[in-house]
């Protein structure tokens, strides 16, 4: 189970602890934007927590309460970046084939036009891969942080055409070089926001994954491909169920093919976030979703127990009934219009008033 917190320690472990009392045994949380670094957009490597978020000691608090019975990732992520901390927005920009430099553009979401009320960052080059990976790697490994969240950086993959003159190819293996030294150091590893085929052997948990297509008139069916190869390898999350437009059905998928489940939460009224970076997280009020996330993991943690070391061997959708067999001859069922789960001869209803959880058998 994730967590995206991105205030206050304090603010954090209450909601952390909230869940604990709620039942919720064992949580993986990736803590954003807690250095001042990480704040302003800089490139992001020291491994210093912000004196506004309780500095050292409330870090080093929040970090000894989540490792009683889970595992943090602060995140570290510097694929965009602002100019500072010795990376400059001219000579640490990656350049484009057409010779221009990649500036990452902020859009307006109603009219479709870029957003002139925020500027624009940069993509950083590849070239910088190496210094960046070993710069996180002595000072996280340092400061006694046993994990990282590196964002975008595990599924992002990019050149850099300019006098630098970096194939893609060449750039996957800078990052792969990076992750290897990146994993070796930190004893949780990484956390990967996603993963591209050439990190997987770098990467210890992945979050965020994908449990449905693009949704475009041209496929028939939705099959979660990811999930057939990759389960029982590399544990893994969903994306965030409280910003999913259909959180039940997200749900019932995870059921099916043994993922955890992710949520993004945080302290403050998310009306306190309009017009900034993070707007997108209206959806996150830990007030209404913490009830929830733990009557989800209830129903959901002997279902993945069961199934965590195993590989799926067969997936089918009949209908709306979509089915999953597995090579220790579990096979879990849900009823995508009905709301319901099998497993091992019990059958959990899911109350979409609310998200509530019911058990029948």
């Amino acid at each position: 189970h994730f967590f995206v917190l991105p205030f206050f320690c304090i603010m954090a472990q209450t909601i952390l602890s909230q869940l604990r009392e709620k039942g919720v045994e064992d949580m993986t949380v990736s803590y954003s934007r807690w250095t001042n670094d990480g704040i302003r957009g800089k490139v992001d490597t020291d491994a210093k927590p912000s004196g506004k978020l309780g500095g050292k000691s409330g870090f080093r608090q929040l970090s000894d309460f989540i490792n009683e019975g889970g595992r943090l990732y602060p995140v570290s992520d510097n694929r965009c970046f602002y100019s500072g901390n010795g990376y400059n927005t001219i000579s640490g920009t990656t350049v484009r084939i057409s010779g221009a430099y990649s500036r990452i553009v902020s859009y307006d979401m109603a009219y479709g036009i870029p957003n002139g009320f925020r500027k624009n960052k940069s993509l950083l080059s590849p070239s910088y891969f190496g210094q960046v990976f070993s710069d996180i790697s002595a000072n996280y490994s340092a400061a006694g942080i046993e994990g990282v969240s590196l964002g975008d950086m595990t599924s992002a993959l990019y050149g850099d055409y300019g006098k630098k003159n970096i194939s893609r190819g060449m750039s996957a293996q800078m990052l792969k070089e990076g992750l290897a030294k990146t994993d070796d150091a930190l004893e949780n590893g990484i956390l990967a926001n996603t993963a591209n085929a050439y990190v997987l052997p770098y990467v210890s948990r992945i979050s965020n994954v994908p449990m449905s297509s693009g949704g475009f008139d041209i496929f028939d069916e939705d099959i979660p491909f990811y999930q057939m190869v990759m389960h029982g390898l590399i544990p893994m999350s969903t994306r965030a169920v409280n910003g999913s437009a259909e959180p039940e059905k997200l749900v019932l998928e995870a059921a099916v093919t043994g993922c955890s489940l992710n949520f993004d939460m945080i302290y403050e009224e998310p009306s306190e976030l309009k017009d900034t970076e993070l707007d997108t997280l209206y959806y996150a009020d830990h007030r209404w979703w913490t009830d929830t996330a733990a009557d989800l993991y209830k129903l959901l943690s002997p279902i993945i127990s069961d199934v965590s070391g195993s590989c799926i061997t067969s997936y089918q959708k009949d209908g709306n009934i979509i089915t999953a067999e597995y090579d220790s001859g579990t096979v879990i069922k849900a009823d995508l219009a009905n709301y319901t789960i099998e497993h091992n001869g019990r059958l959990y209803q899911l109350d979409m008033e609310d998200l509530q959880i019911k058990v029948k058998g």
